[in-house]
């Protein structure tokens, strides 16, 4: 999904010219830069047990950051999203609301998101007005200087920054630092950055038997770089999964300070291969990380369209017999998110 332009006073954030939705970055054609992809995921922020007044809540925070940065580790460019994954259940622990929900990401949201009507005079922009803020004050930074950047409260503790964003970075910070750190994969400077983000609600039900119900925020996200034509010259993809529980009184019982670990992270201990190899089509099985490498590089040189063209079967499942021979997974919601951050 494309940034959008950021509507920036001079005055507050001097930061040279504004960027365009996923702008290019500048510099000579040999010029180079390294794209990241990160992610903080806040289990807290939303989660409540039932009452006889309110039902409960279990909602999954996840901000997605993707940079580009130079060879001094500074950003060039980076865009920032999130989604509010939620499922809803009572005080005899059914569930209301959440099975095979999806959402829209903040930035979808757009006004909508309704900070402003909310805040009234104490906001001074809706949140993606304040994210662009945020992304801009970020530029020609390390992640040393975003990450001192951050108050204690959650909220931006640096003069500059706080001129044109008040809302809280402790899940932005975290995100792009992460992915600056991650940052390896070499593209032109002159290449544009995208970020696409697809999130779900799966699995909300509650087992009588056991008296426990249980839901999973599931978020995919993506980031690329595409040249002059439209082309990917890097994906970098991953997913996270964000596992709730509760008890037959609508009693939270999971640990929600216990931030997930992402797909690509967990590597072996994902577990898939196995399940892979039973299927017969790749001999030895494929890791979720490995199938996805295989995704990202199949994907490299090709357009939106052509992406989106990537044949699957009934079930969402690679049935292009090229990439299935390293990728039998199912790429629905990947080629989703290529989608979004390919979008004009």
């Amino acid at each position: 999904m494309k940034k959008r332009i950021a509507l920036l006073l001079a005055t507050v954030l001097a930061v040279g010219t504004l960027a365009t939705a996923c702008g290019g970055n500048e510099g000579g054609n040999d010029a180079k830069v390294k794209v990241g992809l990160g992610v903080h995921v806040d289990m807290t922020y939303g989660s409540a047990d039932a009452t006889a007044e309110k039902a409960g809540a279990t909602q999954a925070d996840l901000h997605v950051a993707a940079v580009t940065v130079d060879a001094d580790g500074k950003v060039v460019d980076v865009i920032v999203d999130s989604i509010q994954i939620k499922a809803t259940f009572d005080t005899t622990g059914a569930v209301v609301a959440g099975t095979e929900q999806t959402f829209q990401t903040k930035r979808e949201l757009g006004d909508d998101y309704a900070m402003e009507a909310i805040m009234g005079d104490a906001c001074i922009g809706e949140w993606y007005f304040q994210a662009d803020n945020f992304e801009t004050w970020c530029k020609g930074k390390t992640a040393d200087q975003i990450e001192a950047a951050l108050g204690s409260d959650g909220y931006p503790a640096n003069d500059e920054l706080k001129t044109g964003c008040t809302i809280k970075v402790n899940g932005l910070v975290p995100a792009v630092v992460r992915a600056i750190k991650d940052a390896t994969t070499e593209v032109a400077a002159t290449d544009t950055l995208g970020l696409g983000l697809v999130g779900e609600t799966a699995k909300a039900a509650f087992d009588t038997e056991k008296a426990t119900g249980s839901s999973q925020a599931y978020a995919n996200f993506v980031a690329t770089t595409t040249d002059k034509d439209g082309k990917i010259t890097a994906c970098i993809l991953d997913s996270v999964q964000a596992n709730f529980t509760w008890d037959a009184t609508g009693k939270i019982t999971s640990d929600l300070n216990a931030e997930p670990t992402t797909k690509y992270d967990l590597k072996e201990k994902y577990g898939m291969k196995d399940v892979s190899k039973s299927n017969g089509v790749i001999p030895e099985g494929g890791e979720w990380y490995e199938q996805a490498d295989k995704f990202m590089q199949y994907v490299i040189g090709m357009t939106a369209d052509q992406v989106a063209a990537i044949a699957v079967d009934e079930g969402g499942y690679v049935a292009d017999e090229t990439l299935k021979s390293g990728c039998t997974m199912k790429i629905t919601a990947y080629q989703a998110a290529v989608a979004k951050a390919l979008a004009k």
